[in-house]
């Protein structure tokens, strides 16, 4: 519906929102017939929906109205809901969510109420909020839950969605009902304005003479009549936050601040005094707060009769809007007196529309004893004839008839209430102009009417207007000559209303709402066929839709970090969408036609055949109409159509431009040239031109204008790039010389080595394979230029070059690239290259690589022996050689097994996956090698032939480690037939996300206290699952893993795990490295965990060894064992003890020296009797012996008995050598 619609007021706002995966299509079609076919819901049929009259706003209780719905998709901006209650019309009473249930797109019972619960949230200011599921079949039910099922709503001819927004709108009248009570429950409601310019003017003279407003020294603020509180005097547009609930409408009695205004100079723009004003002595503090409440109760009345016209219930608002209108104009509350006017213009409207009798109220006749020598408070008519009644007229048309002679007068007052101040406060700027424009309309609607109201145009005025706008243009021309003696002065009058709505700069409205209020001021004029109004109007629309689309595509470029010349995109602004183009063409014919300027037609710039003219016609002078004037208009419009981007407009202004010339020189770009024709002016609509209209050209079917380019020296580089990782061709013998290291050049510094380096090399290209040429090409001018193609010119084998637009920058060596296939194998040489420049003919041109320029360009100066550089020599063109060989196979990714992009794995899992790949070429190929970037990821491939178009499977097992995410193989293939002296690498990334799962720790390693050469590991695995998992441990011995019992950590906990290692190490290696042991350890040790249904292998890498189990894992050089007697001890009896000793290292050992140490207790007399020590002779690497000591106790107890075997020094005391290198072995025995 149009927003300056007169009934704009009875609209409900609907917003229409998608829920879920839904196509958009269906979603558009969804709210294009919501638009069409239930914008408009009649209480007829509502009646049966509804059991009974047991709400407020019944359907039943007005069977001939009805609800005029706005549907949209675009929630309103915090500005607009400011406005509500004031304007009910502008904020969104109702949201409806879209949703497809079809079965492929099924919706669960849980996912519609998180759904409608966010609706609930986000759209908490709405009154109703509901959900619309779309089903394809008939066999559906409505779900128990509050939404409602649209069965087969895209189908044509099915009534399915209009019944579904029958029940939408019972439900929303009964929500709207309980809205109306809490509404009704409030003692007053802010009126949303602004501060007054005239205060503010007067407080700004005050501040500036630097004297108090009052005699106190301090100034008495000028209170609102409803008691808010005073409006801040700064020029921010602070208000009041919005009401969002039911609670806090009840508290909803403060005024918001807004922005001050300053007042208009012009006489169109100053306030006259109207009947309605009311003395400034009536504010203030003095004020009874009886008359407080009585006004913001009839405020409540006229809202809560707003709601009932809302609610399609028009006789009842109609009462309630005339009652508290009434009130409110006693009350002197001269802004909801204009609104309560203008809603009972509505209602009686309505009424009219639907044909129901109704009795103008008498607040609708002017009063004559209100004072009328204010200025401008004259009355007005339509023309109307002069008898009020007719004999023959029925109850309905007299009432139409009297609503059409009070409405000049009354749409004036209502206009003249809407500009009076509240006290310190008037009404919002943008509120005013909108109420101007859409009360004005209905105006000029009736002026073309003859000033009567007949149902077609009443039936155009409540519905959209813009949709009957063809139908009111032939009306109005056929009426306007038989009405124009009666309504000429109606049109003055109407215009002189219409004058007051030109926004003005210091009003403070954005742009955006700006041009929406210039396009319905202009649509008024047009209404009225004043068509020279319009189009200044329209030129004043143009100037800042212009401003406003040249600041959006600066922001668009700055966000995208690109020049705001390059987001011009034809294509999306104008291709994609031809109507705007086609209404843009149509508002530029009118505005040009009314100044007089005749544009070239766009026949003429249509494709040219063979043997028609290209030249453009030349534009035609009119007979009328100022030069400069068709100039700036000109100029205006181009910018529009530069902004916009429209093609059409470009083309038929700018058909003059495409004659320019330059220079020809091969430049560097470091200096200036003087000798540049065109003025910088002149260039800058050339550049216009060929960057935003001539690249859509070629789309809409227009002919440019040939000419010969101005620059022989266009080209001057071209360089083939480097081809894709994946068509990257490897050199054989390059990949050997580096495997071997016989290929660098040993020499520092040879001389042969940099001449060689200088010659020039053929580039190696691959038959119909794509390849990318840089070609760099030179502008002079401050333009930019739009090639059409670029074509390269060989000698040898044939090349084809894909065609492709390319914009070249002004002032700039530019690179190109360009899309060359090899059609032949061979060598060939790129003598030039033929380029076709957007409106010149196709052109040769040479490889010219330095910078060159004529003699005849070169002697600028009065003295002939100024010769500038280059001046003495001639031109030199290079080429470029090429070679071609036969096609190579190409490999590429098919598809993986892989559920997701990323593979998600536990830490110490395994998981094995298959990778396809698929040979995309006509060419067999040969897999050599693949190469895996990380050990925890393993390919397997075999060495056979993938053919042509056909497939291979590679199988791939990757295990879970941490800090490991990004995984790629290389793969290694060429030609399967023959022997190529080039290859093909083709990568596979493989994206991982690695869990962690058990994670070992504080890693302990003691001597074990059970047996010899073995010792105690010990270390803390850290669960850091949500999930309790269950582990193994398992120590490998003798070739086999032993299996430790299972144990459980729970979630977020650690478990201590300890473990007995024997010593793996049959020899001492005293120089072991840490990281050796540490490796040996963990080769020894596996912990593996389960964790539901997945299992994997703990890694223990980030364990640490202790500096202290250095020595212990090393083992020592020696390896003793003590061995307890078999038979018990008792004291006074003798015992053998066994010590076994062994050479663990590679060599001979020296004399070892072996000695007891008995231990009993406290005791420190002897406890045992018998030889302690021995002497062992030199032990051969490997050997083994064993060493029997005879021991007596002497008392009973525990004994503990330690050996200890140190290297022998002869002719030393052992006290000498007891700092030695020593081992020993400690057994405990209990003595009876």
């Amino acid at each position: 519906m149009d927003r300056f619609s007169p009934v704009a007021a009875a609209h409900i706002r609907v917003l229409v929102l998608p829920i879920g995966q839904i196509e958009r299509k269906a979603y558009v079609t969804v709210l294009r017939r919501l638009q069409t076919e239930a914008s408009v819901i009649r209480h007829s049929a509502l009646s049966a929906l509804v059991d009974g009259d047991d709400f407020a706003l019944s359907p039943k209780r007005f069977e001939q109205g009805c609800l005029l719905f706005n549907y949209t998709s675009s929630a309103p901006d915090e500005h607009v809901l400011q406005c509500s209650p004031y304007e009910l019309s502008r904020e969104t009473l109702l949201v409806l969510g879209i949703a497809s249930a079809s079965p492929s797109n099924a919706i669960d019972e849980k996912h519609l109420s998180a759904t409608a619960e966010h609706l609930r949230e986000k759209h908490s200011r709405a009154v109703h909020r509901q959900v619309l599921l779309l089903h394809d079949s008939d066999d559906v039910e409505n779900s128990s839950r509050s939404d409602i099922v649209v069965r087969r709503p895209l189908e044509e001819g099915s009534t399915s969605l209009q019944d579904a927004m029958n029940r939408v709108t019972v439900r929303f009248l009964r929500e709207l009902t309980t809205y109306a009570q809490a509404m009704q429950a409030s003692p007053s409601i802010p009126t949303p304005g602004q501060a007054s310019r005239t205060l503010q003017r007067m407080s700004w003279l005050r501040d500036a003479d630097g004297r108090p407003g009052s005699g106190s020294g301090f100034g008495t603020p000028l209170g609102s009549p409803t008691g808010e509180d005073v409006p801040s005097r700064s020029t921010s547009r602070s208000r009041a936050s919005p009401t969002t609930s039911f609670d806090q409408i009840a508290g909803a009695n403060t005024a918001p601040s807004a922005l001050a205004r300053s007042d208009s100079s012009s006489k169109k723009h100053n306030r006259t005094a109207s009947q309605d004003r009311i003395a400034i002595n009536g504010f203030g503090s003095g004020m009874s707060q009886e008359k407080i409440k009585k006004r913001g109760k009839a405020r409540v009345g006229i809202v809560s009769g707003t709601i009932h016209m809302l609610a399609g219930l028009w006789s009842e608002a109609l009462t309630l809007l005339v009652e508290h209108t009434t009130q409110v104009r006693s009350l002197h509350d001269p802004l909801w007196h204009a609104k309560g006017l203008e809603n009972i213009i509505v209602c009686l409207m309505l009424h009219a529309w639907q044909a129901v009798d109704f009795q103008l109220p008498a607040i609708c006749y002017p009063a004559v004893e209100r004072n009328t020598s204010v200025p401008g408070a004259h009355r007005f008519s339509l023309g109307l004839p002069s008898g009020s009644s007719r004999s023959g007229d029925t109850a309905d048309s007299a009432s139409k008839r009297r609503l059409a002679g009070v409405l000049p007068d009354l749409v004036k007052q209502v206009i003249m209430l809407y500009r009076s101040n509240e006290g310190s406060t008037e009404l919002d700027t943008l509120l005013l102009h909108e109420a101007t424009v859409r009360l004005t309309k209905l105006l000029a609607v009736m002026s073309t009417n003859g000033g009567q109201f007949d149902q077609p145009i009443l039936a155009q005025i409540v519905g959209d207007f813009q949709s009957n706008s063809s139908k009111q243009s032939s009306r109005s021309s056929s009426s306007n000559t038989a009405t124009s003696n009666s309504a000429t002065g109606s049109k003055v009058s109407v215009v002189e209303l219409l004058s007051t709505a030109l926004p003005n700069n210091d009003d403070g409205i954005n742009t955006s709402d700006h041009l929406v209020i210039l396009a319905g001021i202009a649509s008024v004029y047009s209404t009225l066929g004043m068509q020279r109004k319009k189009a200044i109007t329209m030129k004043e629309l143009v100037i800042r839709l212009t401003a406003a689309l040249n600041h959006a595509r600066k922001l668009g470029a700055a966000e995208m970090g690109i020049h705001p010349a390059a987001s011009l995109s034809a294509e999306t602004g104008i291709v994609a969408s031809p109507q705007e183009s086609r209404s843009m063409h149509n508002m530029v014919t009118e505005i040009a036609r009314v100044y007089g300027i005749d544009l070239v037609d766009p026949a003429y710039l249509r494709q040219s055949t063979e043997g028609e003219s290209t030249n453009l016609p030349a534009l035609s002078n009119p007979d009328f109409g100022s030069s400069p004037m068709k100039i700036a208009t000109l100029k205006e419009l181009l910018a529009l159509c530069e902004a916009a981007p429209d093609p059409h407009g470009i083309l038929r202004i700018l058909a003059s431009f495409l004659r320019l010339a330059s220079p020809s020189a091969a430049v560097d770009l470091t200096t200036r040239t003087d000798s540049i024709e065109l003025a910088p002016e002149e260039q800058s609509r050339l550049a216009n031109m060929m960057s935003r209209t001539m690249g859509v050209a070629r789309h809409l079917g227009l002919q440019d204008t040939q000419v010969e380019y101005w620059d022989p020296y266009m080209l001057r580089g071209l360089t083939f790039a480097p081809a894709s990782m994946q068509r990257t061709l490897i050199d054989r013998q390059n990949l050997v010389r580096a495997a071997t290291g016989t290929g660098s050049n040993p020499l520092l510094y040879d001389p042969n080595s940099s001449r060689q380096a200088t010659a020039q090399q053929s580039t190696v290209l691959v038959q119909h394979e794509t390849a990318n040429c840089l070609v760099t090409l030179q502008n002079t001018l401050d333009v930019a230029i739009e090639i059409e193609w670029i074509q390269l010119v060989t000698d040898g084998a044939m090349l084809e070059v894909e065609s492709k637009s390319v914009q070249l920058g002004a002032a700039c060596l530019q690179h190109v690239a360009l899309q060359v296939v090899p059609t032949s194998v061979g060598k060939a040489v790129v003598t030039a290259c033929k380029i076709k420049v957007l409106g010149c003919r196709e052109q040769d041109f040479s490889l010219v690589q330095g910078p060159w320029a004529p003699a005849k360009i070169l002697l600028t100066k009065a003295s002939q022996t100024a010769v500038g550089v280059g001046g003495s020599t001639g031109l030199t063109t290079s080429t470029v050689s090429l070679e071609g060989i036969a096609s190579m196979p190409i490999i590429e990714l098919k598809s993986t097994s892989l559920q997701e992009d990323t593979l998600r794995i536990l830490e110490g899992e395994s998981q094995r996956f298959e990778i396809i790949v698929r040979n995309t070429s006509v060419v067999d190929a040969a897999i050599s090698e693949a190469v895996c970037t990380s050990i925890c990821l393993r390919i397997v491939h075999t060495d056979e032939t993938i053919g042509a178009g056909s497939t291979m499977i590679l199988r791939a097992e990757l295990i879970g480690e941490m800090n490991v995410s990004n995984l790629r193989v290389d793969v290694f293939y060429s030609r399967a037939s023959g022997i190529d002296t080039y290859a093909r690498l083709f990568s596979v990334p493989i994206h991982a996300t690695v869990s962690a799962t058990l994670q070992a720790q504080d890693l302990e390693i003691i001597p074990s206290a059970t047996g010899d050469e073995a010792f105690d590991v010990s270390f803390t695995l850290a669960n850091n699952q949500r999930s309790d998992i269950t582990y193994t441990c398992a120590i490998l011995h003798d070739s086999a893993w032993t299996d430790e019992p299972s144990s459980t950590v729970s979630s977020s906990q650690s478990h201590r795990t300890h473990l007995t290692l024997p010593q793996w190490n049959p020899t001492h290696v005293p120089d072991s490295s840490p990281a050796d042991l540490l490796a040996q350890l963990l080769a020894h040790v596996r912990v593996t965990w389960i964790l539901g249904a997945r299992r994997g292998i703990t890694s223990l890498t980030p364990l640490i060894l202790p500096p202290s189990s250095l020595a212990l894992l090393r083992g020592d050089p020696v390896m003793i064992s003590l061995t307890q007697p078999a038979e018990a001890l008792t004291p006074g009896t003798f015992a053998n003890f066994i010590l076994k000793l062994r050479n663990r290292t590679t060599a001979p050992s020296t004399a070892l020296y072996i000695q007891l140490h008995p231990h009993m207790g406290s005791a420190d007399s002897p406890v045992v009797v018998g030889s302690l020590t021995r002497l062992v002779p030199t032990l051969q690497a490997g050997e083994e012996r064993v060493v029997e000591f005879s021991v007596c106790p002497l008392l009973g107890g525990e004994l503990e008995v330690r050996a200890s075997v140190r290297l022998a020094r002869p002719g030393r005391l052992e006290k000498a050598v007891a700092g030695r290198e020593s081992w020993s072995r400690a057994v405990r025995v209990v003595v009876r």
